[in-house]
């Protein structure tokens, strides 16, 4: 996983499309990549069409939006 962020998470779209398509635990790793990724280049850094083609767009933006809300006062 470090080395799916170290050698592409200039590119998180890339990254992520990377890390699934090497096969083997790519679930469990692109689970945890994307989080770092998510971490190192916030909202901005992600495209469009990736947030915004969810299934559950809506539900999982509020749940963010909260979750984010809450340790933001500690």
């Amino acid at each position: 996983m470090l080395v799916f962020a170290y050698k592409y998470g200039h590119n998180p779209e890339d990254c992520l499309l990377k890390s699934v398509n090497a096969g083997g635990e790519n679930v469990n790793r692109s689970a945890v990549l994307g989080f770092l990724l998510g971490l190192a280049h916030g909202e901005a850094g992600w495209p469009k069409h990736l947030k915004d083609g969810l299934a559950e767009s809506a539900a999982y933006q509020k749940e963010i939006t909260d979750f984010s809300e809450k340790f933001a006062k500690l």
